[in-house]
């Protein structure tokens, strides 16, 4: 997901400096310190915040395939349990008594829906706060 943040950020940039009033600003006689800080990066702080609320949801998924895989305790093990049959893992037969339980599988993806849900609201929230376009002003 890092990756993903810095390649977005860089084009976001690389096209935000191509704009004219980059331009304008600089033949005003403005530094490029106070032009990046002050409109570049207010211009593109948007965008790479809603980039990393959806990395969140990545690492999330990839979460739950890395706990089953190594069989390490948590959430992401606890919802593979519950949907992967007991005969297709490695598990012994007491551990397959969570199979499609039904409290213990709302639970986990509750659980999950919750921080979706939490993450994209605080993503759409700071948005809004450092963006007064999306504002609705």
């Amino acid at each position: 997901p890092t990756v993903q943040i810095a390649h977005i950020t860089a084009g976001f940039l690389v096209e935000e400096f191509s704009k004219q009033y980059v331009v304008a600003a600089r033949s005003l006689g403005n530094p490029w310190r106070r032009i990046r800080s002050r409109n570049v990066f207010r211009n593109i702080l948007s965008p790479v915040i809603l980039t990393v609320a959806s990395s969140v949801r990545w690492l999330v998924g990839e979460l739950i395939v890395v706990e089953f895989l190594f069989d390490w305790e948590g959430l992401g093990n606890l919802l593979a349990q519950t949907l992967i049959p007991p005969a297709a893992s490695t598990r012994s037969v007491n551990e397959g008594l969570i199979f499609l339980n039904p409290p213990v599988a709302a639970g986990v993806l509750v659980s999950f829906t919750l921080l979706f849900l939490l993450t994209d609201l605080a993503a759409t929230v700071m948005a809004r706060i450092f963006d007064p376009r999306l504002r609705g002003e």
